[in-house]
């Protein structure tokens, strides 16, 4: 789903302290494997220039969807800064013949790191335009903070998988434990 892409590229900052302890945007094998797992690959190396318009997003983008996660609106300057980075790659409308009759597809003019900007932009703003906000959520475990999209049939999941879970789940017993000893060594 394109809105995975989003998701996956706000999640890499999660490297940073977790896994590999390495930034992936600013290396270019790790970020060159995370392009082509994604099916997205562009035709110029990565710049000192690009890693920072990089990073810029992220850090954009991530707190634009913490905002939005609380509030569950984006402010208008947000937006206005979101359509910059939809409209800094140029595309075209092609008819193509599909498995079920023709389909339109947009195809970009220039397969640059606009593009790949603009692709991330674009999935960010169909997570928020067709997901369902109660379901974008931030993992409780203050180490994480892994985005994810919370498809549980109750929708609430509070942390980002079994291992986050399992860690905070330990946490709590823990500090209740204490808290225990504590108030039976102050009875004594």
């Amino acid at each position: 789903m394109m809105r995975e892409l989003s998701l996956d590229f706000l999640n890499t900052r999660w490297y940073l302290t977790h896994k590999l302890n390495k930034e992936i945007l600013t290396d270019p094998i790790l970020f060159k494997e995370f392009l082509e797992v994604r099916q997205l690959q562009v035709e110029i190396p990565l710049s000192f220039g690009t890693i920072e318009s990089l990073l810029e997003l992220r850090t954009f983008l991530a707190k634009v969807l913490e905002d939005y996660t609380r509030e569950n609106s984006i402010s208008l300057e947000a937006i206005k800064r979101i359509n910059h980075y939809l409209a800094i790659s140029t595309c075209r409308r092609v008819v193509e013949q599909g498995e079920h009759g023709i389909r339109i597809t947009i195809q970009p003019l220039s397969i640059d790191w606009n593009w790949i900007i603009a692709e991330i932009t674009a999935s960010f703003v169909e997570l928020i335009e067709y997901g369902d906000n109660n379901r974008i959520k931030i993992c409780e475990n203050p180490d994480c903070k892994w985005f994810f999209y919370d498809e549980t049939k109750s929708r609430t999941k509070r942390w980002c998988d079994d291992k986050c879970a399992s860690l905070m789940k330990v946490r709590k017993f823990r500090a209740k434990k204490k808290i225990i000893a504590k108030t039976a060594g102050t009875l004594e």
